[in-house]
């Protein structure tokens, strides 16, 4: 495995962004689209919480062998990373 040498730490991450900045100019715009939709999806799963639900989707191992999870449970998984 190769390591990663970065000699000038300060005038990396200048570059970065650089390159950022050029590859995606709204970068902004895109960035406030990304946490408001992060702050919903954290609002959603705590009012699933305090109505006592679990945000975590619930399959019974049958249902996942039998090919019944349905296309909502499918969609919460892939939303919720689990």
């Amino acid at each position: 495995m190769s390591s990663l040498t970065i000699d000038n730490i300060p005038q990396a991450i200048a570059t970065i962004k650089h390159q950022l900045r050029q590859a995606l100019p709204n970068y902004r715009e895109v960035f406030e689209q990304v946490d408001e939709n992060i702050r919903e999806q954290i609002n959603e799963l705590n009012q699933l919480q305090q109505r006592g639900e679990n945000p975590v989707p619930q399959l019974h191992a049958e249902d996942i062998l039998q090919q019944r999870v349905t296309a909502e449970q499918k969609a919460q998984i892939l939303r919720r990373g689990c």
